[in-house]
């Protein structure tokens, strides 16, 4: 926290705060090659209509469970669904009904994503740049979600047949378990033999895929 105080000191940091908070990252699957494609093809402005729709009904989503669109990164997104520890419940819930809600419309407009979510305490500040200011959050859940989001993906890759993975984190499957929360999905351990070992070597926390229920 030191160097932190010392940002303060210089006006550039506010003091951070911790927060529990649920994090959410979700990421179109091979959206870049898609537009150099169509750059090609010269139908780039269809291409961007359908990121637009995306980022748009994402963040309707998001916003309908109570999560908040921090960033918006390129064809992804990440969220924070804040609220008081007590409230977990409630957080975790909304973090996976949006989760399936966007992978429902991936479907439906033939596209693919991953998504990682992870809660936990985040550290939230305010960056100052001269007159502007602006809000951030870090932490290891936050690094947790985006990297589990960037294994979804590749999951996605290695699979081909299916549209849309959710990766969640040790914090979310140990409480669900706990909690023996109802939420009309499994959850199923990844296998992580032969193809998928040197994928695990990079993200060697515990990984949990999300499986709805037919």
């Amino acid at each position: 926290m030191e160097k932190y105080k010392r940002k303060l000191i210089q006006g550039e940091f506010s003091e951070p705060q911790v927060v529990s908070w649920g994090v959410l990252y979700v990421d179109l699957v091979n959206f870049s090659e898609e537009t150099e494609r169509a750059q090609k093809k010269s139908m780039w402005r269809e291409h961007l209509i359908e990121l637009e729709k995306f980022l748009k009904y994402s963040t309707k989503k998001i916003e309908d469970r109570e999560g908040i669109v921090h960033k918006y990164l390129g064809d992804g997104i990440m969220a924070v669904f804040p609220g008081k520890t007590e409230e977990k419940i409630r957080i975790i819930k909304n973090m996976l009904k949006a989760s399936i809600e966007i992978i429902k419309n991936c479907n439906k407009i033939n596209k693919k994503c991953g998504i990682g979510l992870e809660y936990g305490d985040v550290y939230r500040t305010t960056i100052y740049h001269g007159r502007k200011k602006k809000k951030e959050i870090f932490g290891v859940v936050v690094n947790r979600a985006a990297k589990l989001q960037s294994y979804a993906n590749d999951l996605i890759k290695l699979s081909r047949k299916s549209r849309g993975v959710i990766l969640i984190g040790n914090n979310i499957e140990e409480f669900i378990r706990e909690k023996r929360l109802k939420l009309n999905l499994n959850l199923r351990r990844i296998n992580v033999k032969n193809k998928w070992k040197k994928l695990r070597k990079n993200y060697p926390q515990v990984l949990i895929r999300v499986v709805f229920k037919s």
